[in-house]
């Protein structure tokens, strides 16, 4: 019954929950008003190429589905600002996605090459979380940093993490930061000011950081949750002292 959706042009938002289809018929590429579409089913795996064709989206939420890659066509919605995702395939080249807000569950398949990353033009992002990130990935990645100044939220998983973010000035507002994966540091790093004074929650895994830069985040003003996970920290031992800093830890 989904394609009886072709018919109703007029709608604007669409909530489908626990609908046993692996696609969505082309029909609903036709549905041009269209602002909001959520679909949980975890047996969905494709959506069609028409869904390029809803030029006034601004959300797609299919995080409870099985949908891997979305058309070229889909990444040039200008109108775009939410999209929310399990695994899904970010493109090496997007839209200019201005309206951005929140990009969240995009893995990384192809390398970015020099410093330009799909996330460039996406300067009202607030929100951020892709995972498959390597080396091939952090030049862009630490020049894409320097645009997101409005990011509160950020979650990078992958192989290498550049540490930049954490002595980049225009990250001001980040408040919530997670980290999974290595982190890529050289000793003039620690040396340097971690300048992400909003941040408030910091989780680490498989980051192998030093003690030096422990040191450094024990000097942010706001930090009040602090997690090291598995193989976050490289070394035998781990000290807090009152020199260290983390002075507004909670229990």
């Amino acid at each position: 019954y989904l394609g009886h959706f072709g018919k109703s042009e007029l709608l604007r938002v669409i909530e489908l929950t626990g609908l046993q289809v692996k696609k969505v018929p082309h029909v609903i590429g036709n549905l041009i008003h269209l602002r909001y579409l959520c679909i949980r089913s975890p047996c969905l795996v494709e959506l069609p190429s028409s869904i390029g064709n809803l030029i006034n989206l601004q959300t797609l939420d299919i995080a409870k589905t099985s949908v891997k890659k979305l058309s070229a066509s889909f990444w040039k919605i200008s109108t775009l600002r939410h999209v929310i995702a399990e695994r899904l395939d970010l493109p090496e080249s997007v839209g200019a996605l201005k309206n951005m807000q929140a990009l969240m569950g995009l893995v990384c398949l192809h390398p970015w090459h020099g410093n330009i990353s799909p996330l460039h033009n996406m300067v009202n992002l607030r929100k951020l979380k892709i995972s498959g990130l390597t080396s091939s990935h952090s030049a862009a990645l630490s020049d894409a940093f320097s645009k997101l100044e409005l990011l509160i939220h950020l979650e990078l998983i992958g192989t290498d993490i550049p540490s930049t973010l954490f002595t980049n000035f225009s990250m001001r507002r980040l408040q919530s930061l997670q980290l999974t994966g290595k982190m890529i540091m050289q000793t003039a790093d620690t040396e340097q000011r971690c300048t992400l004074p909003s941040l408030t929650n910091l989780v680490l895994k498989n980051s192998k950081v030093n003690h030096g830069f422990i040191d450094m985040v024990g000097k942010l003003p706001c930090l009040a949750e602090l997690r090291l996970l598995s193989r976050s920290y490289d070394g035998q031992q781990l000290t807090f002292s009152p020199a260290s800093g983390f002075g507004n830890l909670t229990d």
